[in-house]
């Protein structure tokens, strides 16, 4: 247990690390995780929130959160997934990347 412990304190040690070498680019830990999911997926670097979310590992309303910072900032494209049922009022939604590219690399 304290070796689990020692691992998880250290995550959360890099990520606040990442954080702050990130802030130049306004972006945080987070959002260059799920801009750098998206871009791992493959043209044409679509995914849904769900997909996303079990990827980059956040619930349901952190992730929503997530896109809608970056979607404000331009850095990501919400678009209606016409394969989709829509099951909620929104409807079924996939995001991909607007500018996000340039930033993502600056970041990497």
């Amino acid at each position: 247990m304290a070796v689990a412990g020692r691992v998880l304190h250290l995550g959360r040690l890099l990520e606040a690390q990442a954080d702050e070498c990130l802030k130049a680019l306004e972006l945080s830990y987070t959002e260059l995780d799920l801009l750098a999911t998206l871009r791992r997926s493959g043209a044409p670097y679509r995914l849904s929130p769900t997909d996303l979310r079990r990827s980059v590992l956040l619930t349901s309303g952190a992730m929503t959160a997530c896109l809608n910072r970056l979607q404000r900032r331009g850095l990501l494209r919400r678009e209606a997934d016409p394969g989709e049922w829509p099951l909620a009022a929104g409807g079924a939604d996939a995001a991909r990347p607007a500018t996000g590219g340039a930033r993502h690399r600056a970041a990497l």
